[in-house]
């Protein structure tokens, strides 16, 4: 999500402008008043969308330089590390103040001609980094869409504050093994325990060590060895560097086929109808309460296989609002649609997004 930054009087119509052209190219935005919600704090329903937001999209004006309210949102986008990107209109001249030469030293503005309606560079900017679609369930929920990699999402998650981590889980299948060196391949929780260990120096063998553990607390198995059943989850804190935790909950989804113990092919496995794991998930969440007010999930149930994104998305989605429907947790499910999986579907998130949305619409 974008988050358009200007002066209303008199740069509203431009920022108005922007929010209709990114529209028609499938990049959401946030403006004031239009997507502040009826009866709402308007300095609280700001700050969530600028921590929420990707990029912060500032009109630069003359005008814009001298209110106090563009200059704090400024000033929030820069506390919560959002990339700036300033715009200016082809028509006027721009002075800098002392303020926003120093709040935007180092930062390069773009120069749209709004007469001309030439908004090709800015939008090529901004399509590389719109990754995030939201639409509103209900007052409280919240249904978002991020493109990218698990990992690069959980990355991203973690370190823009876009969640509070102590009450959010990131759900994985495991096979039934349970055990990471035995992953598939092709498998999110193979790249989340490589990620783990590149950035926050999370070995392989700690994680094991946690599931083992949550294993025989959670499921009261008598011994680690003991294979998961279909739809067993155990879900584990990670602590990172600095103080925080991830929550990882791990979903059995899959076991090795009987080929596995000949081929030692890592992705020959056998899995279980996606909507029985998805149902298992949710679940899990309202047993969970708080801690899982927000849910981090993948296309779970695939496997790496071949399989229409419309139908996973869909399972997902009815899951949820079915969740809300029942008012337990998730309050906010963040539905990571990976890259490849897209790809060999021949799928664009954009077309994702706009079934979401139309389901949501008659929500």
């Amino acid at each position: 999500m974008i988050f358009i930054s200007h002066k209303s009087d008199p740069d509203h119509k431009y920022a108005l402008k922007l929010k209709e052209v990114l529209a028609a190219n499938d990049i959401e935005t946030w403006i004031a008043p239009e997507d502040v919600s009826l009866g709402q704090n308007f300095a609280f329903e700001i700050t969530k969308a600028i921590k929420s937001c990707e990029s912060f999209l500032l009109i630069l004006t003359n005008e814009s330089q001298r209110s106090i309210h563009v200059s704090k949102e400024v000033n929030l986008a820069i506390k919560y590390n959002k990339k700036i990107l300033p715009v200016t209109i082809a028509e006027q001249r721009v002075e800098l103040t002392d303020e926003y030469d120093y709040l935007l030293q180092n930062v390069q503005a773009k120069t749209v001609d709004f007469e001309q309606e030439n908004f090709s560079e800015l939008l090529d900017e901004l399509k590389a980094d719109a990754r995030i679609y939201s639409a509103e369930i209900s007052k409280k929920h919240y249904f978002t869409m991020i493109k990218g990699d698990f990992q690069q999402n959980m990355k991203y998650l973690i370190e823009s504050n876009t969640v509070d981590l102590e009450k959010t889980v990131f759900a994985m299948g495991i096979d039934g093994t349970s055990q990471l060196k035995l992953s598939s391949k092709k498998g999110i929780l193979r790249y989340v325990c490589e990620f783990l260990n590149d950035e926050y120096n999370v070995s392989i063998d700690f994680l094991q060590k946690e599931i083992n553990e949550a294993k025989m607390s959670q499921l009261k198995h008598l011994s680690p060895d003991l294979p998961m059943q279909y739809g067993d989850i155990v879900h584990i804190k990670v602590p990172i560097p600095d103080g925080r935790s991830v929550r990882l909950m791990l979903v059995s989804n899959s076991v090795k086929s009987k080929s596995y113990y000949v081929s030692k092919d890592l992705d020959d496995v056998e899995g279980i109808d996606s909507r029985i794991i998805i149902l298992q998930v949710f679940n899990k969440c309202a047993e969970l309460g708080d801690i899982a007010s927000n849910l981090v999930i993948g296309a779970m149930g695939t496997n790496g296989l071949s399989f229409p994104y419309e139908v996973i998305t869909a399972e997902i989605l009815n899951a949820y609002v079915y969740s809300v429907r029942q008012n337990v947790m998730p309050m906010n499910l963040i539905y990571s649609v990976r890259n490849i999986d897209m790809e060999n579907a021949n799928v664009k998130p954009e077309k994702i997004y706009k079934y979401i949305r139309n389901v949501t619409q008659f929500i």
